[in-house]
C-alpha cells in the first residue's frame, strides 16, 4: 500500500532543492496547459506532456518521455502476461535509452508515468478502498488504480537493480508524485496546469538526482558490450576446458576434478544472458575487500511489491573464478535475528567447531548502502543484503 503525505513532507526529502544559480528550464507553456485543461482524452494530455518534455529546452535535460499506451512490451507477449496491467502509458528514459518502437522498456525506465482519463472523476487523495463509504464504487476504482501502479512498479523493480522507483500519476490536470520501495508514499494532488513552476521543479529536480537518489542500486554496474566483463560472460557460456560434469545421481567426481561445473549451471547462466538481456557487475563488500559477481537476468524473482523483494541469480564470482548463486533481498529489521549469511556460516562450521556442511559454499551477507533517506512511518524499509 502507499502512504499519503503532504507535498512538503515528500518532495524536499527525495527531490531536494538544488542550491546554486543554475538557470532553470522554462515552465510548461500556457498553450499546452490550456490544451490539458480542455482535454477530453488521455492521449491529448499525454501528447501535450510529450511535446513539452521532449523539446530542446524541456524540464528534464538528458531525458526523453516515450509513449507505450498502444503496445505491450515484447516479453509480455512471450510470457502471456496480462497486458491490462503490464502496458503503462509512458516512462521517462535517458535520451540514449528511449525506445522508438512504441513499446515499454522495463529494463531502462527511469521514471514511470500513468495518464488517466480526465472525464472520469476520482478522488485519489482518499485513502478509502471501501465501496460502502462512498456508495458509488469509488473504493473499487481506487483499488484497481493501486493494483495497476503496484504491478508497474513490481515489473520495474524485478527487472532493474533498484531499491526504489519514482512514479507520476496524472489524472487530467492533477498530479500525484509517488515513490515506491517495498511500500509506497504519495503526495497529495495538485493542479499542475495552475502550478506549473512546481511541476517544472519536480521534473527538473529529478533530472539532477544522482543514480542512488533516483532509486538505483549503485553497487550494480551496467556492463557495456565492449567491456572485458561483458565479453567474459559470453566466453563463460562454453565449457572450453571440458571440466563440466553431469548433475545426474551417481556421477563420480574424482580427486583430480578440483574445478568442475555442473552442466545445468552453465546452461542456466547462458540462458540468463540470452536475447540481449542487460548484464551487470554486482559489487558486494566483504570486510575490507569487495567481491564482484557478473549477472544477467534473475532466475528467481519475488514479484510482489511488498515483502523482501527476493531475487536469485546464477552468477560468476570474479574473485573465486567459479559459478555461484547470488541471492539479493531486503533484510528484516530485527536486531535479535541473525542474518542468513551468519546462519549459513554457523551451519558450515558447526556450533561446536565441527564442520557440519560438506560444501565449498562461502556466504557473504553484508548490508548494502542505503539508497536514500527514509521518512519515518509505522512500517519502514529495511537494509538490503546479498547472500
Amino acid at each position: 500500500m502507499s502512504h499519503r503525505l503532504s507535498h512538503e513532507s515528500v518532495i524536499p526529502t527525495f527531490i531536494p532543492e538544488h542550491k546554486g544559480k543554475t538557470r532553470r528550464p522554462p515552465v510548461m507553456p500556457t498553450k499546452l496547459a490550456k490544451i490539458i485543461d480542455k482535454a477530453s482524452s488521455t492521449k491529448q494530455i499525454a501528447a501535450a506532456w510529450e511535446q513539452w518534455l521532449n523539446e530542446d529546452q524541456g524540464p528534464c535535460p538528458g531525458y526523453r518521455i516515450a509513449m507505450s499506451q498502444d503496445k505491450s512490451a515484447l516479453k509480455d507477449k512471450k510470457t502471456g502476461s496480462n497486458d491490462k496491467w503490464r502496458k503503462i502509458v509512458a516512462a521517462l528514459y535517458k535520451e540514449e535509452d528511449a525506445p522508438t518502437d512504441g513499446r515499454q522498456s522495463w529494463e531502462t525506465s527511469q521514471l514511470l508515468i500513468e495518464f488517466n482519463s480526465p472525464l472520469v472523476h476520482e478522488d485519489y487523495d482518499s485513502d478509502s478502498t471501501s465501496d460502502d463509504e462512498d456508495g458509488d464504487g469509488g473504493g473499487e476504482k481506487r483499488r484497481n488504480v493501486e493494483q495497476q501502479i503496484t504491478t508497474y512498479v513490481e515489473n520495474a523493480l524485478s527487472l532493474q537493480h533498484r531499491g526504489a522507483m519514482f512514479f507520476l500519476l496524472v489524472h487530467g490536470n492533477c498530479l500525484w508524485v509517488k515513490r515506491w520501495d517495498r511500500s509506497g508514499i504519495s503526495t497529495e494532488s495538485f493542479k499542475y496546469t495552475s502550478e506549473r513552476a512546481r511541476l517544472r521543479d519536480i521534473l527538473w529536480g529529478f533530472s539532477r538526482l544522482d543514480a542512488g537518489q533516483q532509486g538505483f542500486d549503485t553497487t550494480a554496474i551496467l556492463l557495456t558490450s565492449d567491456s572485458d566483463e561483458y565479453k567474459l560472460m559470453d566466453d563463460l557460456k562454453i565449457d572450453h576446458d571440458g571440466t563440466d560434469i553431469s548433475e545426474a545421481d551417481g556421477t563420480v567426481v574424482t580427486k583430480a576434478q578440483e574445478q568442475y561445473t555442473f552442466h545445468f549451471v552453465r546452461k542456466a547462466f547462458a540462458e540468463s544472458i540470452a536475447d540481449g538481456v542487460p548484464r551487470y557487475c554486482m559489487t558486494v563488500p566483504v570486510g575490507n575487500e569487495e567481491r564482484r559477481f557478473l549477472v544477467g537476468k534473475a532466475t528467481f524473482v519475488s514479484t510482489r511489491i511488498t515483502g523482501r523483494g527476493t531475487r536469485g541469480f546464477v552468477a560468476w564470482d570474479v574473485t573465486g573464478k567459479r559459478f555461484t548463486f547470488l541471492k539479493d533481498a531486503w533484510r528484516r529489521r530485527h536486531q535479535t535475528v541473525s542474518t542468513e549469511g551468519q546462519v549459513l556460516r554457523n551451519l558450515m562450521t558447526g556450533f561446536m567447531g565441527l564442520n557440519t556442511m560438506a560444501t565449498s559454499f562461502a556466504p557473504c551477507s553484508p548490508p548494502l548502502p542505503l539508497l536514500a533517506p527514509f521518512i519515518p512511518l509505522q512500517h519502514r524499509s529495511a537494509p538490503r543484503s546479498t547472500v
